[in-house]
């Protein structure tokens, strides 16, 4: 069901004028944040070295992904201020702004410009009504094709340049030095998130079935897929498909399990797996 904020009845009081005086506020708390050092520099060169516009920012936002952990340090002013990018960098953790601010400080030195901006994931934002209490999260906007280009660097599982569903279609706010934008981010077309089976499968006289599948997922099937797998054992992930078959053809066994490019985000996720069903004929 929606969450229970938008259904019972409830007071919302700001002293603020307009979301632009928000974002003006957030973009000033921020900007000494974006701090530049030798180590993020050779790292961003490293990254970004001969590359193309939209590669430097794939190649910046899946650094990132990676390598910075997510841990949510809230405490004082820092609950709406980002650490320094340099502390960030160095500890390699980080909440959403922290990353967020990491990342546009990565853009800044290749070359490329880019905002933080504030949303919320979990329930719709009340426009009349101005107020940074109103916002849970903090991602990154990039001037990109005359439109915006939306990253979250907090994702581990999102692939360039994809942004997660609680992300979309949301009213969110870019907060910049010029006139700060409110504005809603997209939502993802049916095409986006799509997952494609092939299977060839037989069966023999004694009704055994036999099946080879082969798995393209894209979109939240690509991120679920990762999310699910990433941190188990090769028993972990043959033990729970092999669980997961057994709901549907009682008997299975599992025969061979292989997942292509599940630590990478970089690369096409593809799971190839085979197996036996007992008496499924009869």
């Amino acid at each position: 069901m929606p969450p229970l904020g938008e259904l019972v009845p409830k007071v919302i009081l700001s002293d603020c004028k307009s979301w632009e005086e928000i974002g003006k506020w957030f973009f000033n708390l921020s900007k000494d944040c974006v701090e530049e050092t030798e180590e993020i520099k050779n790292c961003v060169i490293k990254l970004t070295e001969k590359k193309s516009f939209e590669d430097k920012i794939k190649s910046i936002y899946h650094y990132i992904c990676k390598n910075i952990r997510y841990v949510g340090l809230e405490m004082g002013i820092h609950g709406y201020k980002p650490h320094k990018a340099s502390d960030v960098f160095k500890f390699k953790y980080g909440d959403c702004k922290d990353k967020s601010l990491l990342m546009i400080t990565m853009l800044k030195i290749a070359g490329i410009p880019s905002y933080p901006v504030l949303i919320n994931t979990h329930t719709k934002i009340i426009p009349e009504i101005p107020s940074p209490g109103q916002f849970n999260h903090a991602i990154v906007a990039i001037p990109y094709k005359e439109k915006f280009l939306f990253l979250d660097p907090t994702s581990e599982v999102f692939k360039f340049p994809q942004l997660p569903p609680s992300d979309q279609n949301r009213f969110c706010l870019i907060a910049r030095k010029e006139k700060p934008i409110f504005i809603k981010t997209p939502l993802s077309d049916s095409t986006t998130n799509l997952r494609r089976r092939i299977i060839k499968a037989e069966i023999d006289k004694e009704g055994n079935l036999y099946a080879e599948v082969k798995v393209e997922p894209y979109g939240i099937y690509e991120a679920g897929l990762r999310e699910g797998f990433r941190y188990l054992k090769e028993i972990e992930r043959r033990r729970m498909l092999e669980r997961e078959l057994n709901r549907i053809f009682p008997r299975t066994e599992l025969l061979n399990l292989s997942i292509k490019g599940l630590g990478d985000l970089s690369s096409n996720l593809e799971e190839n797996y085979s197996f036996k069903t007992s008496g499924y004929g009869t």
